[in-house]
């Protein structure tokens, strides 16, 4: 399976998006809250890691570089 990374400027708020973080072992779908100049800052929507216990001392936010996100597959 080949993974295409978007581009900044086609990531938009509210959308959900695959999403790889170093914090987290596996992807995940989150949807983006806020963008920044090279991140975004998103919520994550995965109900297969929702009660990591990482995920709930963060509030279910993590910031995730752009080229870490992808299209949902």
């Amino acid at each position: 399976m080949k993974v295409f990374f978007m581009q900044a400027e086609k990531i938009a708020i509210g959308n959900s998006y695959q999403c790889k973080s170093p914090i987290l072992d596996n992807s995940i779908i989150g949807i983006v809250e806020k963008k920044y100049d090279l991140t975004a800052l998103i919520v994550v929507a995965d109900s297969k890691v929702q009660k990591d216990a990482r995920l709930i001392e963060l509030n279910h936010r993590l910031i995730v570089p752009f080229e870490a996100i992808s299209e949902v597959s």
